[in-house]
């Protein structure tokens, strides 16, 4: 099995093959760095086409209206935000005899009681119900939001997507908790993806990084998809001073912030606004590294021969190095280890998990790993 003291000088080596410094992008590329997009100005509560608001009750407030804003940047879209000191544990329910403690809440429409948004059962799952009303039938059918094991730990949000325009039909509610990695309800995430897509073009990158910041608060709704786009609306919004932004994005892409790799497009993308930039030495390099690039990671199906762990960490140069090697398994060194679809290597990029690996290579033999 190969070492640590010979992986890792390989693979300091290919991060400078095309002239990158780990030790001037460390303070500046940091894992899980949030992007802090210009504010754009605060507006009001905005009605939709109808002139219908909505209002928020629930058992954290006493069942007071507070009113959900509607999105500036994405119509249809009403929010609150509800920091995790407001859950009280006050109302519970048991689910298949075990004890739950939470929240309770409705949607009203107009401060109308007559005019109520609820589930169709009381004590319902918000993700499992499909929303009832506007109607009067309301009392004692709550959605209900179990904070048993997160009390208060975690904010949580809660959506209500009333379509792009009054044409649309019928309504989508769902709570969303803070860094959860609950996937987003597919309204929702549509209109996202839309929203997101309609920046690439319009090369809106400031607008298109809030709403990947709410994305990345809110929910599992992250893709490379989106971060491909920012980088595009950045390229279409012809800005030299994007170009910053541009670098962190497709590093974070290739730190696996989100699912997928950045492609070849997400390069020239990069290069094209380094150039606009006046750096066109940076640009040559970040295209340079394409060339560099093992062609069977082009197929995501391929069967890598190597495996880097922890997985992550190093795909940016993996992807350089012409012997199928990736860093796509997530495993935290612990039992159970992970099972392996094909054979191969297991090398250890950092001293823990090259313990972990001596340790437990026998259960990894056994797992279908080399070791």
């Amino acid at each position: 099995m190969l070492t640590l003291s010979f992986c890792v000088p390989v693979l300091l080596f290919a991060s400078h093959v095309v002239g990158f410094s780990l030790r001037s992008l460390r303070s500046f590329l940091r894992p899980g760095r949030l992007l802090h997009a210009p504010t754009l100005p605060a507006r009001a509560a905005r009605r939709a086409e109808s002139g219908q608001k909505y209002y928020l009750v629930g058992s954290w407030n006493d069942w007071e209206f507070q009113e959900l804003a509607c999105d500036d940047l994405l119509p249809g879209l009403y929010h609150a935000e509800i920091p995790a000191t407001a859950f009280d544990g006050s109302c519970h329910r048991y689910v298949d005899g075990e004890l739950q403690y939470g929240s309770e809440f409705q949607i009203v429409c107009d401060q109308d009681w007559e005019k109520v948004l609820h589930p169709a059962h009381g004590q319902a799952d918000p993700e499992l119900w499909s929303l009832v009303g506007p109607d009067a039938e309301g009392h004692g059918l709550n959605w209900f939001i179990d904070s048993t094991d997160t009390f208060g730990l975690h904010a949580f949000r809660v959506d209500l997507w009333c379509g792009e325009s009054v044409k649309d039909s019928g309504f989508s509610i769902s709570v969303r908790r803070e860094f959860s990695t609950e996937a987003l309800a597919e309204p929702v995430a549509d209109a996202y993806d839309k929203a997101i897509n309609r920046c690439a073009e319009a090369g809106t990158w400031e607008v298109a990084l809030l709403h990947l910041e709410v994305l990345r608060r809110w929910g599992a709704g992250v893709n490379a998809k989106h971060y491909s786009s920012c980088i595009q609306a950045c390229k279409s919004s012809n800005e030299g001073s994007s170009w910053e932004t541009a670098l962190l994005l497709l590093e974070q892409m290739w730190r696996k912030e989100a699912p997928g790799l950045p492609s070849r497009a997400d390069h020239e993308a990069l290069a094209a606004i380094l150039t606009v930039a006046g750096r066109p030495t940076l640009a040559e390099k970040i295209l340079a590294e394409v060339d560099y690039w093992d062609p069977a990671w082009q197929d995501e199906e391929s069967e890598p021969r190597f495996q880097l762990v922890p997985g992550g960490l190093w795909n940016r140069q993996a992807r350089q190095m012409a012997c199928l090697m990736k860093s796509s398994i997530q495993w935290n060194g612990m039992q159970p280890v992970p099972d392996a679809d094909h054979s191969s290597w297991f090398l250890p990029v950092t001293d823990e998990y090259a313990i972990f690996v001596a340790k437990q290579q026998n259960d990894l033999r056994d797992a279908g790993c080399d070791r």
